[in-house]
């Protein structure tokens, strides 16, 4: 996958607004399968790409496109509040 990352260069001219937008909306998207699979953990990660891939899909198949982020955020609070440390997170215990 690749991110469109536009930088600034005043021989070129400011970018459109278009490619700042698709940049921003790959890094909330990455953000919330790192939280949803749990910090720290690659195959939390990965599974929690699977599910949010999947519940955008078919949410895409039944209503708007437009609202398939509402989707995948509202799959995230609803996973968040049952399972604070993600999908496949662990709790940190220290010992005193």
């Amino acid at each position: 996958m690749q991110i469109p990352v536009t930088v600034p260069n005043r021989r070129v001219g400011w970018p459109r607004r278009w490619p700042f937008r698709a940049a921003l909306a790959v890094v909330a998207l990455a953000l919330l399968l790192a939280v949803l699979g749990g910090i720290g953990s690659l195959p939390g990660a990965v599974l929690g790409g699977l599910a949010i891939g999947l519940i955008e899909t078919f949410w895409s198949a039944y209503f708007s496109v437009q609202y398939k982020d509402v989707a995948a955020f509202s799959v995230l609070i609803i996973v968040l509040i049952f399972m604070p440390t993600g999908l496949l997170g662990r709790a940190d215990v220290e010992k005193v």
